[in-house]
């Protein structure tokens, strides 16, 4: 009996096991023969967009400023350089806060770009303050100059203290100053605009028209431009003094700039200007030049013979109106003693 329970046993061990190999046969057959599946993928990215039929514009260039014309000694100073003034020549580039000046009898001629012109007269200057796209501004210091302006761009011309500027935005003018605040305008074609910055007044200075601030004053309300420009001396009431200094008296145009050498004043409304000169020992050569804003120039000279040795020499009383009269002929340039 017992026997026969172990081999019923047995046999049923080696059935289990038959019937496991089998099975585990078929699963394996089953694993073989399916395909392998690969992961699902991503997306592509989509395609870029067609090129533009374009090109993307470039921010506007900035002109550059060049002696365009030089006649006689001109010379320019790099921003505050201290080595000072160097002689120019054309071609030569002007940058912002660099200097341009003529000497006597000299002129330049500054391009701007493609649509500005600006002329330089003798004994003149101004310095470069900014240059863009549409134009340009420059500050003068002393003298006379012309501008010439495109339609579309601009120009703005100011006094060396900035308390007035004269703005153009196509058209051609002149402007003169007496190097402290004062700037005055003749207009040939086209309009100026002419403000005084100190109290935002302005006035349209339109062609055939003049205008002119003094420092710290409005704007004059625009006049014809004069056909002439004259100069008429006081008549001295003796050419020998023992003072060191004298009063040099005129009558030009009113609004005209008046230079004794480097001092300079604008005539008033009546045309009057004095300057009080400094005298050295002996003959004095004094050259009395005036120029208005259109750029014409008038000039006389007077001798004046210092002694302060000698206390006895006394000037004479000058009065106003002695020997000049602005609708009559100028005196000869020279007085002779």
């Amino acid at each position: 009996m017992t026997r026969s329970v172990v081999v019923v046993l047995l046999l049923t061990v080696l059935v289990v096991l038959g019937a496991g190999i089998a099975y585990q046969r078929v699963f394996d057959e089953r694993v073989a023969s399916t395909p392998d599946v690969d992961p699902p993928r991503p997306k592509p990215p989509p395609p870029p967009p067609p090129p533009h039929d374009f090109e993307v514009p470039l921010p506007p260039a900035i002109p550059n400023a060049v002696l365009k014309a030089v006649h006689g000694t001109v010379q320019v100073r790099r921003g505050n350089d201290e080595k000072g003034w160097v002689d120019a020549a054309i071609g030569s580039v002007l940058a912002v806060e660099d200097s341009l000046q003529t000497k006597r009898g000299a002129e330049a001629t500054l391009s701007i770009g493609d649509g500005v012109e600006m002329r330089l007269s003798s004994r003149s200057e101004l310095n470069v303050r900014e240059l863009t796209p549409t134009g340009a501004r420059v500050r003068l210091d002393r003298g006379q100059a012309s501008g010439k302006v495109v339609d579309g761009k601009v120009l703005m011309v100011q006094s060396r203290t900035g308390d007035a500027q004269a703005e153009s935005h196509g058209g051609t003018f002149g402007v003169v100053t007496d190097g402290d605040g004062g700037l005055g305008v003749a207009t040939t074609t086209g309009t100026v605009k002419l403000t005084t910055t100190t109290t935002h007044e302005s006035v349209d200075v339109t062609a055939g028209q003049e205008s002119r601030v003094a420092a710290g004053a409005p704007p004059t309300v625009p006049v014809e431009v004069a056909t002439s420009l004259f100069l008429k001396m006081v008549p001295l009431a003796t050419n020998q003094t023992n003072q060191t200094s004298a009063t040099l008296r005129g009558t030009t145009t009113p609004g005209a700039v008046a230079r004794v050498g480097d001092k300079t004043t604008t005539a008033n409304e009546r045309g009057q200007f004095a300057m009080q000169v400094s005298l050295a020992y002996g003959r004095n050569d004094l050259e009395i030049e005036v120029q208005d804003p259109s750029g014409r120039r008038e000039v006389r000279r007077e001798v004046i013979i210092s002694d302060p040795k000698k206390p006895d020499i006394k000037p004479g009383p000058v009065r106003w109106g002695a020997g000049v009269d602005p609708g009559g002929p100028a005196p000869d340039a020279t007085r002779k003693n």
